[in-house]
């Protein structure tokens, strides 16, 4: 049975692969991100204003293939947390 799930998650390019992962700033705000993919290089992909790591969903699964990617919920967006306001 795992075997047909995981050939499932293949055949569908479903990203089975997907790791959502907290990083954790200097100042001690954790941020929210997922990992995907896996290659030799690195992609860091960040959202618009107001918006989220999973804006980057469709994209990211179709160069997982060929990238490690990290989408990162930014200060106080999606699950990212927000420990004081921030000024310009």
């Amino acid at each position: 049975m795992r075997f047909v799930v995981a050939a499932a998650c293949l055949l569908l390019s479903l990203p089975c692969w997907a790791k959502d992962i907290t990083i954790t700033a200097k100042d001690g705000v954790k941020l929210h991100a997922i990992h995907k993919g896996s290659g030799a290089k690195g992609v860091v992909l960040l959202h618009d204003d107001g918006r989220s790591a999973a804006d980057w969903n469709f994209f990211a699964d179709k160069i997982a293939s060929h990238f490690n990617l990290i989408q990162l919920d930014l200060r106080g967006h999606g699950t990212s947390t927000l420990d004081h306001d921030l000024t310009d």
